[in-house]
């Protein structure tokens, strides 16, 4: 419970107050001190109604200001001594010398007591109002306003403003406010408290100009922060405390801006583990600089989420850069590539709030963009990657839509796609896939943080399970034979790195549980898309597969002569193509006149091609950004045209389903693959080739009517019949719904191109839930069936989901096994 603030004085006079509760409650505390090479003056000590940042740099000037404001309490001794808290929470101690000379000060955070702040960014405003609980219902706030840089040689127009309390900031004219109408002041860090109304629990802050609406922020919990790099973990738990090092803290701090610029190396004093010259939180912070360490240099990662954008850029630069709000600045960092030059150079980087149509940006004019010079390190295409940094003044980076890289002789543009919790998420719902209900056991979150280079795992579930396994297919609905968590619609098991450690929380009994990995799962070489999860509970079985909750693009390939099969393409968009996720791959390939599979299956290689009126055999690689081919490989796949497919992923396997991921493989956007020609060819007989037209697919779910006995397989196959759509992009919901007492209530996908949907869509009755040209079903118990409608009931199947067995079901005991049938078939 104890409160520690150290302080420097003259660089080496050091002193450690603390601060304890005397009471229980916590009305009083104990003010106590450990002064370390105590000076001859008389030291005293006093209370302020002002606040003090943390900043080393302008600690003096920060002490010196809050000596100005009124005192709680002053010129006590320097011995241990008793306070009432609500007069010390929020206020700022202040140690002085002869002549009222200030050596230390520090703002007290009460332990225990939450430390929440609004962030503000108005033009001509920014900066924060801290607010703390002090007693009962009553907070004090601690603002810190102060006017924008861009008015450092203008002056702004000032206005009186006001504070208040509101319930939104959605309508904040709308809601009750809670104020005393007293004035914050800019550029002034004076405290004051006030007392709110029972069980009142403050969620916005609103500022007014002359009485006037003027900004308005929500109020969030302030959390600590910790940065992590070289097996060095530093943390600061608020704006008004030192960095403290926490795990192999140095003796000397080596902090760059990046790991080439050795003229930006500062060093930074070790003081009973507290690194007082450096912050973590505020507009000098050193997150994603770099630490320098023995020979070693890494940058300073952060360990916790904050608001973020990314662009990843393919040619002729590559890699990808983040931008990371961290309330008072916007931080970039990122690992981007020239392939063109051999050695290391620095660009501009510049942020617009217009979009890229392409890679290509030379006629680009951006006298408005947000812009770090000569920031961005860009290294040549065969040296070790180095993390950039950059700062750029605060911006809403929701506003913005491109980022560009400007190397003066050319200038190269990516989309940005933005990231409000600060990553690119994927997630598996894993349920108990049954007829009549799919209950969620398990949610597995995959949180990629392209700014702290790690991916973290979230685990929620309800129950412990025996056994958890990875396998390499997802859950696939157009699969209708067959349990739908078995092999034969999961694919066999598969050895992946973070399954260990997933299996270990599973299996506890904790019912939350995070796992954090130093590797991209999301969008890395190790993706998890498409992977599937299978629990198990004894004998019972769960499943569910990794994918982003997003909107997705689709296209097919259906294969023919001398193959057989389809290709199926599913890219995971917000708005951008660009977002970094891979594209995923789910194909079924055979020969066409082969129907047993080989014991080992032979690789096709494919590639993407542009017909241009040649032949299949010789129509060139679709290459849009004409990428010199020379350095392409699977290693290096960022050197290949895009056409490049089996080099973006692997190579196909034939006779089975398999499923892989193919990076920067576009569905959408200028460098699309849609529209273009898919070409296989099988490695050992290099003569077996065929070249198939890559077409884009929409979706339309409806929902169908048939009677309950009718099998899975069944319906996808009448489906099929009736719309002339192979099965293959016929998704049938294993979970159906019971309509009235003969009937049961089927969920369709149908994929296919647009034209042709359309055609079937206007082909059913959506109210009716069946087709135009379908025979009226007799649902109801009470009407009698006729000969035909008998015949089509005694004559269905229901296929259990427990093995491959078909069982046929007399209609006058079909309500006797609905109970069953609802945990043990399809």
């Amino acid at each position: 419970m104890a409160f520690k603030i150290s302080s420097y004085i003259n660089l080496n006079k050091k002193r450690l107050s603390q601060i304890s509760p005397a009471d229980e409650n916590g009305d009083t505390y104990i003010v106590s001190f450990d002064i370390k090479e105590k000076p001859n003056d008389t030291l005293v000590w006093a209370v302020h109604t002002s606040s003090a940042p943390y900043d080393m740099a302008v600690m003096t000037d920060n002490c010196r200001r809050v000596k100005k404001s009124p005192p709680v309490v002053k010129n006590m001794p320097v011995t241990d001594s008793t306070i009432n808290g609500d007069g010390l929470a929020g206020n700022t101690l202040v140690v002085s010398g002869d002549n009222s000379e200030v050596l230390a000060c520090a703002t007290v955070i009460i332990p225990g007591k939450q430390l929440m702040h609004a962030s503000f960014h108005q033009e001509p405003i920014e900066g924060h109002v801290h607010i703390i609980p002090i007693k009962n219902n009553a907070v004090r706030l601690v603002p810190d306003l102060k006017y924008m840089s861009k008015f450092d040689y203008v002056e702004p127009e000032k206005k009186i403003m006001t504070w208040a309390f509101v319930d939104s900031c959605a309508n904040p004219n709308e809601t009750t406010k809670q104020t005393d109408y007293s004035e914050v002041g800019v550029d002034s860090r004076a405290t004051f408290a006030f007392t709110l109304p029972e069980n009142y629990t403050v969620e916005a802050l609103a500022l007014y100009r002359e009485d006037k609406l003027f900004a308005c922020a929500d109020i969030v919990n302030v959390e600590p922060r910790t940065l992590k790099s070289l097996g060095v973990t530093f943390r600061q738990n608020h704006y008004f405390e030192p960095v403290i090092g926490l795990r192999h803290p140095p003796k000397e701090l080596h902090i760059r801006d990046d790991c080439l610029d050795i003229s930006t190396e500062i060093i930074h004093k070790n003081y009973l583990n507290y690194y007082p010259s450096v912050n973590i939180f505020g507009s000098e912070s050193i997150m994603l600089k770099s630490l320098v360490l023995n020979t070693s240099c890494s940058a300073l990662r952060p360990q916790f989420a904050r608001p973020a954008a990314i662009a990843t850029f393919l040619h002729p630069i590559i890699g990808r850069i983040a931008l990371v709000d961290t309330d008072d600045k916007i931080l970039l960092t990122g690992e981007i590539r020239n392939i063109f030059d051999e050695m290391s150079t620095r660009a501009t980087v510049l942020v617009s709030n217009k979009t890229a149509e392409s890679t290509s940006c030379t006629h680009t004019t951006c006298d408005y963009c947000h812009r770090v010079e000569n920031a961005a390190v860009v290294v040549g295409k065969n040296e070790k990657a180095v993390t950039l940094t950059g700062v750029f003044n605060w911006f809403n980076i929701s506003d913005m839509r491109s980022a560009i890289i400007n190397l003066e002789w050319m200038k190269v543009c990516a989309n940005l796609t933005v990231l409000p919790s600060g990553a690119l998420t994927m997630h598996a719902m894993v349920k108990r896939v049954a007829p009549f209900s799919s209950a969620t056991v398990a949610s597995v979150v995959a949180l990629e943080y392209p700014a702290n280079n790690y991916t973290e795992i979230l685990i929620n579930k309800k129950q412990a399970f025996s056994d958890v396994q990875a396998h390499f297919r997802p859950l696939d609905r157009s699969i209708t034979s067959g349990p739908p968590c078995g092999d034969q619609n999961l694919g066999g098991v598969t050895k992946v790195s973070w399954i260990g450690d997933l299996k270990e929380n599973l299996m506890s009994n904790e019912s939350d549980s995070s796992v954090i990995f130093d590797e991209k799962f999301v969008t890395g070489a190790t993706s998890m898309l498409g992977t599937s999860i299978l629990l198990k509970d004894g004998k019972e079985v769960f499943c569910g597969h990794f994918e982003p909750p997003c909107e997705r693009s689709v296209a097919f390939a259906e294969i023919g002569h001398p193959f057989d099969g389809y290709i199926k393409m599913t890219q995971y968009v917000n708005s951008n193509w660009e977002s970094g996720f891979p594209t995923e791959i789910y194909y079924s390939l055979k020969y066409s006149n082969q129907t047993d599979p080989t014991v080992n299956p032979e690789s096709v290689s494919w590639e993407i091609v542009s017909d241009q009126n040649l032949t299949c055999n010789t129509a060139l690689v679709f290459n849009p950004l004409q990428v010199d081919e020379s350095e392409c490989s699977s290693q290096r796949y960022e050197f290949c045209p895009i056409g490049s497919a089996a080099n973006r992923s692997k190579p196909l396997l034939m006779h089975a389903r398999w499923h892989l991921t193919a990076h920067s493989f576009p569905l959408s956007g200028p460098y699309s693959v849609v529209g273009k020609t898919l070409r296989l060819r099988s490695i050992r007989n290099p003569d077996q080739i065929g070249c198939y037209p890559v077409k884009k697919v929409s979706e339309a779910t409806f929902r169908w009517v048939v009677y309950t006995n009718t099998s899975l397989s069944i319906v996808q196959q009448r489906i099929s019949k009736k719309t002339k759509v192979p099965v293959f992009k016929i998704e049938v919901d294993y979970t159906r719904e019971l309509y009235q007492t003969r009937c049961t209530i089927f969920r369709i996908t149908i994929l296919e191109e647009d034209e042709k949907l359309e055609q079937i869509l206007d082909s059913f009755d959506i109210e009716a839930r069946k087709f135009k040209n379908d025979t009226e079903l007799m649902c109801s118990g009470t009407q009698p069936l006729s000969a035909e409608a008998n015949d089509a009931i005694s004559q269905n199947i229901i296929t259990s989901s427990s093995s491959s067995l078909l069982y046929s079901i007399p209609s006058s005991k079909l309500l006797l096994v609905l109970a069953a049938a609802a945990f043990h078939f399809l």
